[in-house]
C-alpha cells in the first residue's frame, strides 16, 4: 500500500479526544512534536519530523543494500522491515521510565521512596534525557549547522534502539538506582 504524504499527515497529526477525558495518552509522534515544539515553531519542527523520517529511511535503504552486495543476504520483505513508527514506538519503549524516587520524611529523616509513575509523565522523563543527550552527542562526521541536530537525533535514536546510547545507559542506572531504594517502599 503506498502512502501518501498528506495520508500520514492525517495518520500523525489526527487526534480527537473524548469528552470530559482529562488523561490520554497520544501516540509516540505527538509526545516527541509536543517536547520538541515547547519554544514554539510548530511549522519548523514539523519539517524537522518529515526529514527525520526521510533520513531515517535512507539509512535502513543503505544498510540493507549493503548487507545485500557484501554478506549476499536478500532484502527483506516490506512487511518485515522495520517502518518509521515502529522505530520511534521500539526507542520510546526502552525510554519510558516506570518508577521514580520521591522524598518522604520518617522519624525526622528524610528517606528516598520509589513510586510509581503516569506513563507520559515516564516518556516526558526518558525523552527530556535523550534530547539533552542528543544536544551534548560528539559529531562522528562534520555536519552543517542546520543539519547537525536532525543527524545527532537520528544517530542518538538509532543507538538506543541497539542498546548502546548514553540515553538507554542512563535509563539503566536510573531503574538500579530506583531498586536499590526499594526496601522504602510502603
Amino acid at each position: 500500500m503506498v502512502l501518501s504524504k498528506i495520508y500520514i499527515k492525517k495518520k500523525i497529526f489526527t487526534f480527537s479526544r473524548r469528552r470530559k477525558d482529562c488523561s490520554v495518552m497520544k501516540t509516540h509522534f505527538h509526545k516527541f512534536l509536543n517536547f520538541l515544539m515547547r519554544k514554539g515553531y510548530k511549522n519548523k519542527y514539523i519539517s524537522f519530523f518529515y526529514k527525520l523520517m526521510r533520513v531515517y529511511k535512507k539509512r535502513v535503504s543503505t544498510i540493507y543494500r549493503w548487507r545485500r552486495d557484501t554478506l549476499q543476504k536478500p532484502i527483506p520483505s516490506k512487511e518485515n522491515l522495520l517502518t518509521f513508527s515502529k522505530f520511534i514506538q521500539l526507542v520510546f519503549d526502552k525510554i519510558t521510565l516506570e518508577l521514580e524516587l520521591k522524598y518522604r520524611k520518617f522519624r525526622k529523616k528524610e528517606i528516598l521512596t520509589p513510586i510509581p509513575i503516569s506513563p507520559w509523565r515516564g516518556i516526558r522523563l526518558g525523552l527530556n534525557m535523550l534530547l539533552k543527550n542528543t544536544k551534548s552527542r560528539i559529531d562522528k562526521k562534520k555536519r552543517t549547522r542546520k543539519n547537525k541536530f536532525l543527524y545527532n537525533v537520528l544517530d542518538e535514536l538509532w543507538d538506543t534502539q541497539n542498546n548502546i546510547s548514553l540515553t538507554c545507559k542512563q535509563v539503566v542506572e536510573f531503574t538500579t538506582n530506583v531498586l536499590e531504594n526499594s526496601e522504602n517502599y510502603r
